[in-house]
């Protein structure tokens, strides 16, 4: 019979290339009853509906952040789930894509430019929306734009750590705050002020708050509207971010 010569060449091309438990595999549906590969083919489907997916890095990332886990805890984890969980390496290799570019930091200031974090944030909602980018043309796609807004606080009475500052005077007994809020990302025509289309909104969440500067000083108003200049003069001077994933 052609179907069994070509079974058996199947058989032996398998054992031929190493093989060996594929090549039985063949030989058990050939050779047995006809419905035993239906059977095969029905217990790999129910197995598949079954088989754990492994989370991606970014989603353990977040597992780890809303659960407040430590690494410790996070590898007890996956000492139990292996098969869902990737390792605290890989979880750690995709936190560095979460940071923006040109964090500068001293003993009582940590800043990032503006312009950096604007693209950094804008990058990871593209990302996180890509799902449906596919719906808008080239010239909608080149005409989106990020609403935010800034703003500071300040607070004192910090306990005082042991912490070596470059100059007398200096302490981490008071902090202000310089931050952003993304509200949306829009489409929307440059010589209107309407947005056609909002491409996501910010669900409200405290997540979303973004560090633009931490400062181990005391909040006046001198150092606030110190701070507006520096924040305005970064304002003027932003340029349009040009992505590509």
């Amino acid at each position: 019979m052609p179907g069994k010569a070509i079974f058996y060449a199947a058989q032996m091309k398998l054992r031929k290339s190493g093989n060996i438990q594929a090549s039985k595999l063949v030989h058990e549906i050939t050779t047995s009853s006809p419905n035993r590969a239906s059977k095969y083919i029905s217990a790999l489907e129910n197995t598949n509906k079954f088989k754990k997916i492994m989370l991606t890095p970014e989603k353990a990332l977040s597992v780890i952040v809303e659960g407040g886990f430590t690494r410790h805890q996070y590898d007890i984890i996956i000492e139990n789930d292996r098969d869902r969980f990737p390792s605290y390496k890989i979880v750690q290799e995709a936190k560095k894509g979460f940071y923006p570019a040109k964090i500068e930091i001293s003993s009582i200031r940590a800043e990032v430019c503006l312009q950096d974090l604007l693209n950094h944030t804008s990058e990871r909602i593209l990302i996180l929306k890509k799902d449906i980018l596919f719906k808008f043309d080239d010239y909608e796609l080149s005409n989106l734009f990020l609403i935010c807004k800034y703003g500071f606080d300040g607070s004192s009475g910090h306990r005082e750590y042991k912490q070596k500052f470059e100059n007398p005077g200096e302490s981490d007994a008071s902090a202000f705050v310089t931050w952003l809020v993304p509200l949306k990302l829009v489409n929307k025509d440059p010589s209107s002020s309407d947005p056609k289309q909002i491409i996501w909104h910010n669900p409200s969440s405290s997540r979303y708050c973004r560090p633009i500067k931490l400062q181990f000083i005391r909040e006046t108003t001198e150092v606030s509207l110190q701070e507006k200049l520096h924040i305005e003069s970064q304002i003027d001077n932003l340029q349009k971010n040009k992505f590509s994933n």
